[in-house]
């Protein structure tokens, strides 16, 4: 049995998280220049004049730039979880093995921007850029995406639990490398096949870890 390592745990945002048409502005434009941009290379004020709200409307919100950050990969870290699970809802995958595969299937319309994607042009992987960007351990961003990482080997775990092997959660860690593979090789080399390869040796490491295969 492999021991499952600890679950990073999202810092909570310092200002109250009343929804407003102005904040639900300033999160949406944000999220569109973090991705386009980067994390620092953003300035707050390109933010704010992108999203059409005062400086105040963030301070209000938000207690800093970081914790605008940390809201903004929790929603899109739940986003796109959303959207994964309901595609391999909606795949017609019949079996435990069919949805896990599912999963590449998915990964594969998102690296090519196709139209059921999951809502942002694809510029790599948010939260590792992010990781990258902010890289202490203990930076609240940095522990934000180390969580929304954990909550997709979670969902693949759940996937797993499924299937007739002895460690749900190890085979999740293993097909998370081949997601994280594919995505980075989709990115930096333009694999747009990358997930399609992926999902041949998905196959092979779900078959070798099932006692019975489906």
């Amino acid at each position: 049995m492999t021991e499952s390592p600890p679950t990073p745990t999202s810092p909570s945002p310092s200002r109250p998280s009343r929804s407003t048409p102005a904040r639900e502005r300033l999160i949406e434009t944000a999220t569109r220049m973090f991705n386009a941009g980067g994390y620092h290379a953003t300035g707050i004020d390109q933010i704010l004049a992108g999203a059409g709200v005062a400086k105040m409307t963030l301070y209000n919100n938000f207690a800093s730039k970081e914790d605008l950050i940390v809201e903004v990969l929790r929603r899109r870290g739940e986003g796109f979880r959303a959207w994964l699970a309901e595609w391999v809802a909606r795949s017609g995958a019949a079996t435990p093995r069919e949805r896990l595969l599912a999963v590449f299937d998915a990964l594969a319309v998102w690296h090519r921007d196709g139209p059921d994607g999951p809502g942002l042009p694809f510029k790599g992987c948010v939260f590792v850029r992010a990781s990258g960007e902010y890289p202490s351990g203990d930076s609240a961003i940095h522990l934000a995406a180390a969580a929304n990482k954990q909550a997709v080997i979670d969902l693949l775990a759940e996937l797993a639990s499924d299937l007739t092997v002895p460690d749900p959660r190890d085979l999740a860690e293993q097909l998370g490398y081949l997601i994280e593979g594919a995505t980075v090789a989709a990115l930096t080399r333009g694999r747009t096949d990358a997930a399609e390869r992926a999902k041949r040796s998905a196959a092979i490491l779900i078959d070798a870890s099932v006692s019975n295969p489906a």
